[in-house]
């Protein structure tokens, strides 16, 4: 008596994305076998309470931790290997105004500043003009009228966050309006 047999290899998943990524970022993460299998089905646990049945995911969390997601791979015939990966959700840097709006004389000029929480490892303030630098915490500002700054600070791991203060132009703390037509 003859017969044949197939041995049939236990998949070996693999993920592949980041170790550490932002809060309320999303994310990619790939499942992928060591070696390939076209018959494959895919199961995640995103550690969060949700799931995919999908070979690639995307990610996203609410709230700063450690989080473990699970990957199992199973074949036709059921062999199946399950595979974690530890991420680490790190929290974004908080940038807000001292004042806002702060007051500028016209003519005059006045530091922007702003409390920071993080890391900051970058500074990119918008728009530039008439700005001492726009790579700094805190750059002096003499503009022409009224004028929203912006700044983005970027921590490790490239979170990011954005803070907004105005700089009021006035004149001897009053402001004045000329019209630009006279009508006889």
């Amino acid at each position: 008596y003859e017969d044949t047999v197939f041995v049939y290899r236990t998949p070996q998943p693999i993920i592949t994305g980041r170790d550490t990524i932002c809060l309320n970022m999303t994310e990619p993460y790939a499942g992928s076998l060591a070696v390939s299998d076209t018959a494959t089905n895919w199961s995640w646990n995103l550690g969060n309470g949700q799931s995919s049945n999908q070979p690639n995911v995307t990610v996203r969390y609410g709230a700063t931790g450690s989080y473990t997601l699970q990957l199992t791979a199973t074949n036709l015939i059921g062999c199946s290997d399950t595979i974690t990966k530890i991420i680490y959700v790190a929290p974004l840097p908080t940038v807000t105004p001292v004042n806002d709006p702060i007051t500028i004389n016209a003519g005059g000029s006045a530091n922007v500043l702003m409390n920071y929480t993080g890391n900051i490892i970058s500074y990119i303030w918008t728009p530039s003009t008439r700005l001492s630098c726009t790579g700094c915490p805190g750059p002096a500002a003499n503009p022409q009228s009224t004028t929203e700054y912006s700044v983005q600070v970027t921590v490790q791991y490239d979170c990011r966050n954005t803070g907004d203060v105005t700089g009021v132009v006035v004149c001897n703390q009053q402001n004045f309006f000329v019209t630009n037509t006279f009508c006889p």
